[in-house]
């Protein structure tokens, strides 16, 4: 069942404030996997939750020993970090439980769009480790014939993402076309021998603090165009409501 404290950490999770510093992290170094050891985020729902979108995730291990506790922790693109969850278990199926045995669920409201969020399950004696990133609303499309693309944001200014794609042709080089605001510029784009692609777009322009951007990439048989927002504008670009049943 949710709890106040999960409440805040949701909060956080919609780059809010509340009450006091979040707890830092583990030790600072660059968290990896336990050698034999995963950790998967599960959705379990998407909806309106407290009147904001938002997503409901559990938490799936393998490898994990059992008769550990563990603690799981947050980190967000603007940098803060939380620990969201401390005691738990894992039960027979790797799902993460908290102590008093129910299935932990953690719920994201009003993550922006392409918000990628890190979180890591470490145990109280640290000798189990492992991480996942989630981004509840990614930033994608899809064109008629299969090939998509993909737009990560890779700072929390909006200043610099990641364009990936998949489902072109293996090898082929993809007429481009980007805007951005006012300005539009058209280029080429080499994909790779299993069809996918991936750039990195720096959609700044010059007088503007943020704005509409998009990228279109073409193999000839298969178009997608993929919208997004940077700058100012990126952490403001919610999801839209979930389409009525």
């Amino acid at each position: 069942m949710a709890s106040l404290g999960l409440l805040l950490v949701a909060a956080l999770l919609a780059g809010r404030s509340a009450a006091g510093d979040p707890k830092p992290t583990p030790p600072q170094q660059k968290l990896s996997n336990t050698p034999g050891m995963s950790l998967a985020a599960v959705e379990r729902s998407r909806g309106k939750e407290h009147g904001l979108n938002g997503v409901r995730y559990a938490f799936r291990t393998e490898g994990f020993p059992k008769d550990h506790l563990y603690a799981l922790y947050g980190r967000w693109m603007n940098g803060k970090s939380a620990e969201v969850i401390q005691g738990a278990r894992i039960d027979e199926t790797g799902l993460v439980r908290e102590k008093d045995g129910d299935e932990f669920v953690l719920p994201v409201l009003e993550a922006f769009m392409g918000e990628s969020i890190t979180f890591a399950l470490v145990s109280e004696d640290r000798t189990a480790t492992a991480f996942v990133e989630i981004t509840p609303f990614p930033i994608q499309a899809e064109g008629k014939g299969g090939c998509r693309l993909f737009v990560r944001p890779m700072d929390p200014g909006g200043q610099i993402f990641m364009i990936t794609g998949s489902g072109f042709k293996a090898s082929q080089k993809l007429k481009t076309f980007s805007t951005s605001v006012n300005e539009s510029m058209r280029g080429t784009l080499e994909g790779r021998p299993d069809g996918s692609v991936k750039e990195v777009i720096l959609p700044a322009v010059v007088g503007n603090k943020g704005g509409e951007a998009s990228f279109e990439a073409s193999d000839g048989d298969c178009t997608v165009r993929v919208d997004y927002r940077w700058g100012d504008q990126m952490m403001s670009w919610s999801p839209a409501p979930p389409a009525s049943p």
